[in-house]
């Protein structure tokens, strides 16, 4: 099972929507129903895609194995833009900050958890890289475009909907893109 997968069932959700590349938008979201699961997918694809731009760096990296329990996910992973990034998922999915941010710091302790078991207890900088590139595309294919998520972690490539396309030809261009 991958990541993605077993965070969100763990975390109580059913299968999230992928994010068609031509609308920015769930392929079925109009079926969606309720708020928590746009919400839930939301908030999670977001603190995967944090927890991906902190593994490009190993000082990224040391700052999760650092991690100061008392100070929120939403503030580790996307640091001053954190109210910003809850306020975008609260609208998104029409939940209150104060549960979007309850949201994050789950999907944040689950994901560390589910890392950490991935890893099999040997966390180093290169396997934590490693596992987060593979994620990449599975994330973004998630990731509803309608956060603008890559301007506030400063990567234009995280709202690019070419990383969002599936196929033959986008799966090997997403393959070599991973080997660099």
């Amino acid at each position: 099972m991958n990541l993605i997968d077993k965070i969100r069932e763990e975390m109580g959700y059913p299968p999230f929507e992928k994010i068609d590349p031509n609308t920015q938008e769930a392929k079925h979201d109009a079926e969606v129903t309720g708020s928590r699961q746009r919400t839930g997918q939301a908030a999670i694809t977001a603190v995967l895609a944090g927890f991906y731009q902190l593994s490009r760096t190993e000082h990224g990296f040391n700052y999760l194995l650092n991690k100061d329990k008392n100070v929120p996910w939403s503030v580790e992973l996307f640091g001053e833009n954190a109210v910003e990034v809850v306020e975008k998922i609260s609208r998104y999915g029409g939940t209150p900050t104060g549960e979007v941010s309850s949201l994050i710091d789950e999907a944040g302790n689950v994901t560390w958890k589910n890392v950490i078991e991935r890893l099999d207890g040997h966390l180093d900088f290169t396997a934590f890289a490693r596992l987060f590139t593979g994620l990449r595309t599975q994330i973004l294919q998630y990731l509803p475009a309608a956060l603008q998520l890559g301007k506030m972690l400063h990567d234009s490539s995280i709202d690019d909907r070419t990383h969002k396309m599936e196929g033959p030809v986008s799966g090997l261009m997403h393959k070599i893109e991973e080997l660099f």
